[in-house]
This record gives C-alpha cells, sequence and structure tokens, in this order.
C-alpha cells in the first residue's frame, strides 16, 4: 500500500517558494511549477511548456493550463477560483485552488486548514498576459479513423461544428460529465470529439457512441438538428482563447469531407452552433471563422 502523504500547509508554501500579493481580493500565490511538482511528490511530463504543464506519478495527473478557468485533477474539474495565469515563469494559483488540489490528489489525506498570518509582497508591475500557443504553420495529414464510416446510418443532413468551451478535455471526460452531470443516459451529446493535445492527441477524432449506434445527438438545443445533425466538437475554448489549432482544423475538414461525401451533405449545411435556427449561443466561439472554415471545403 502506498504510504499516505501530509503535508501542513506553511511547509507546503515554503517548499514551493510562494509569494503572497495584496492586490487582488482573492490574495493570489505564486507558485513555480517544478517545485509545486515536488511538493506534491509529482513529475512534470516531458514536453510541458509555458502554455500547458501536466505533473503526474503512478496514480494522479494534473493539468494546468494558462488562462483557463478550471484545472483538471485525475479527470475532474476542481471547485472554486482555479484561474492559471503565467507572471515571470511561474504559475499564479489562486491560494484556495492549492488545497483543492492537493486533496483531490490520490494518496493524501485531508488536514485541517490552520490559519496562518501570510507575508504580502508587491508584485511585479508586469501585466499579466494570457499565454497563447504558437499556430503550427505545415500542412497535416489526416488518416481518418475506420470508423466514420457508417454502418446502418441514419439519414444525416447537416454537421453542427462546437467548441467544449474548456482548454481541455477528451471524448471520456465530456461523456463521464454528460451522464453524471446532464444526466443523459445516451452520454456524451456529441457524435465526435476532435482533440487539441491535452487530454487526447492535437487533431486525434474520437468517435462518440452515439455514432457508433447511428442515434440522434444531443448538442444542438434544437430537435431537427439533434435528430439529424451530426455533432462535431473541438475541444477548446475559442471564445476568449485563440482559435483551433491547425491539427484540429485538418481533422475537422477532413472529417466534414467524408460525411459530406457519404450523405451528400452540401457545404451550406455545415454551420456553427450558432446557426442553429432559435438557438442563441456563441459556440464555437469568436476566434472560429465557420464561414471561413465552409469556404474551403
Amino acid at each position: 500500500m502506498k504510504p499516505v502523504r501530509i503535508l501542513p500547509l506553511l511547509a507546503l508554501l515554503a517548499l514551493m517558494g510562494c509569494r503572497m500579493t495584496a492586490t487582488s481580493p482573492r490574495h493570489m500565490l505564486y507558485v513555480d511549477v517544478q517545485a509545486a511538482a515536488t511538493a506534491w511528490g509529482l513529475q512534470v511530463e516531458p514536453g510541458a511548456e509555458a502554455t500547458r504543464c501536466v505533473l503526474s506519478d503512478a496514480e494522479n495527473r494534473v493539468v494546468l493550463v494558462p488562462g483557463m478557468e478550471r484545472i483538471l485533477v485525475n479527470g475532474d474539474w476542481v471547485d472554486g477560483p482555479a484561474e492559471v495565469t503565467v507572471h515571470e515563469g511561474l504559475l499564479i494559483l489562486p491560494a484556495a485552488t492549492v488545497e483543492q488540489i492537493r486533496v483531490q490528489l490520490r494518496g493524501y489525506e485531508a488536514f485541517t486548514r490552520p490559519v496562518v498570518a501570510a507575508t504580502r509582497v508587491q508584485p511585479s508591475p508586469q501585466p499579466l498576459k494570457r499565454v497563447q500557443a504558437p499556430a503550427a504553420s505545415v500542412p497535416v495529414a489526416v488518416q481518418l479513423p475506420a470508423g466514420v464510416t457508417a454502418r446502418n446510418p441514419r439519414a444525416w443532413k447537416y454537421i453542427v461544428i462546437h467548441h467544449s468551451d474548456t482548454v481541455t478535455g477528451n471524448a471520456a471526460i465530456f461523456d463521464r460529465y454528460h451522464r453524471e452531470t446532464n444526466g443523459w443516459s445516451n452520454g456524451l451529446g456529441y457524435h465526435f470529439v476532435i482533440g487539441n493535445g491535452s487530454e487526447s492527441g492535437d487533431g486525434e477524432i474520437e468517435i462518440g457512441g452515439r455514432w457508433t449506434r447511428q442515434i440522434h445527438g444531443a448538442h444542438a438545443g434544437n430537435n431537427t438538428y439533434n435528430q439529424k445533425g451530426i455533432g462535431i466538437c473541438l475541444v477548446g475554448d475559442f471564445q476568449t482563447q485563440q482559435g483551433a489549432s491547425d491539427k484540429q482544423q485538418a481533422a475537422l475538414r477532413s472529417l466534414c469531407q467524408e460525411l459530406m461525401r457519404q450523405f451528400g451533405i452540401s457545404k451550406e449545411r455545415v454551420i456553427g452552433h450558432t446557426d442553429v435556427p432559435g438557438k442563441s449561443t456563441s459556440c464555437p466561439g469568436r476566434n472560429f471563422d465557420v464561414a471561413g472554415f465552409r469556404a474551403g471545403l
């Protein structure tokens, strides 16, 4: 059995090299990623960059992405304030988030947090900036999964494009959310999910159970478009973050072209969620040009 690891808050903050700023009502902690990983007994996965960092061990996986408003710990979202921002090479986390992450790590016990007097320092005047990954410039070749070719297909008439409105995720995570939170017995509301490199490959096409079984979607907010529309979700927040990656765009284009071929769907019927009649939404986000994408099909 793995020994239980208990780390009091003061020791945790000291080990993590945290500093407190009095300029924010939430009192942000300055947290160094490598020190945080050491404090929690986790390793920083190879390839971690300023745009995304994954801390893990045999039992745990923590995904931190600057600019996101939630943090993923072992497949579950951390509750409460959790915005992650890069500042002078450090990841800044709200004070409450440090404890929220710790208690969700497997192998740790919760403890009663002592009342401590925190030392406050004046932060650098350098403004905080959201970090965006550089766009790829090399054309991407796409191999579609075999399951894209439908067996006993429905009479699909539309393709509806969505973003997940989260910076991380994959089909399994969204499926669990739709089952447990939305109460949908058929699970994942989309027919396909295209990863962004967080919890599945960048541009990886995941096939949902609704496509395999050729049943209606639960994504459009309009019965006709749920019954006749193929729902494709790209992982990402294209409203407040950058748009889809080149690999996601290439995968979406290849997938749409194949579905258009199979079902005789015209490019005019490849739409964004925001274009569904009677639906008031910004999905798939202001940074995803649906019209421009459609023109390239």
